[in-house]
């Protein structure tokens, strides 16, 4: 009770004191990418393709607020768009993207396998594609800004635990992460909400072991939900991840191999007791 009381005034909140526990046994850490390493402020977006009209940017930041994915909040900073319309019928499919009808035109806002197209360009980053009735429309272009102290939290880590990375962006950053993960870690691109949850349970099942996820909630749900430990990295306080057993600061990251430390000194010191 004492250590849970710790981790929350440190804005690290767990479900249930038995998590505690479960911390303590963590022997291989997974990382998402957007929204967990990298932060939304920062990132600098470049948009190309057709001209975005008033009208169009409208059409864009309403449909965009049914997504739950982190690129959200930085294209409609980017766009910079108060004015919304209500959009009654729309899909997200969790990990790829969203689709609507307005205006009796089907869109498509997503990753370039979500909305089937993309441009033959040489910028790098994440990629955000619009699409019209089937039809190229533009594509956003997001250069990540890492989180602060995020390249010594994973030095740190490296010397007790396993790491891998997941992502479902695509791999335009992949010399960057196997920079801080180093090339004995295992990382993932381009993967499903599906592939996310399946590569959990081969870590567990076929590599026997106790494995932690930390990611941004929403997008994770299955993966965090099927880890022995789940972590969602969490930009506002008031975030809601049902299937987490701890939400972290985002500002807090960079501790995260300091709360793993006191939830084993805090099982030696009740044993010890």
């Amino acid at each position: 009770g004492n250590i849970l009381r710790i981790f929350g005034l440190n804005q690290f909140y767990l479900r249930s004191p038995e998590i505690i526990e479960k911390i303590a046994k963590v022997n291989h850490i997974v990382f998402d990418k957007t929204g967990t390493i990298t932060q939304i402020q920062g990132s600098n977006v470049k948009y190309s393709g057709k001209v975005l009209t008033h009208e169009m940017r409208i059409i864009v930041v309403s449909l965009l607020k049914q997504n739950s994915h982190p690129t959200r909040q930085i294209i409609t900073s980017f766009l910079k768009e108060d004015e919304c319309i209500d959009i009654k019928y729309f899909k997200e499919i969790q990990g790829q993207g969203i689709e609507g009808w307005v205006n009796e035109q089907h869109i498509k806002i997503g990753s370039p396998k979500f909305v089937g197209k993309t441009f033959e360009s040489s910028t790098l980053g994440t990629k955000v594609l619009i699409s019209i009735d089937g039809q190229l429309f533009g594509e956003f272009a997001i250069s990540n800004k890492y989180r602060f102290g995020i390249a010594k939290l994973i030095q740190r880590l490296k010397r007790k635990f396993t790491l891998s990375l997941i992502s479902g962006d695509n791999d335009n950053e992949i010399e960057t992460i196997q920079s801080l993960l180093g090339n004995e870690s295992e990382i993932y691109f381009n993967q499903s909400p599906l592939q996310k949850l399946d590569y959990i349970k081969h870590l567990q099942l076929d590599s026997h072991l106790n494995v932690m996820m930390v990611g941004d909630g929403l997008n994770d749900a299955g993966a965090l939900k099927q880890s022995q430990v789940g972590i969602a990295v969490a930009d506002t306080s008031n975030s809601f991840t049902p299937s987490s057993d701890g939400v972290l600061d985002a500002a807090k990251l960079g501790k995260l191999d300091t709360f793993i430390r006191l939830a084993k000194v805090g099982k030696y010191i009740i044993i010890f007791s």
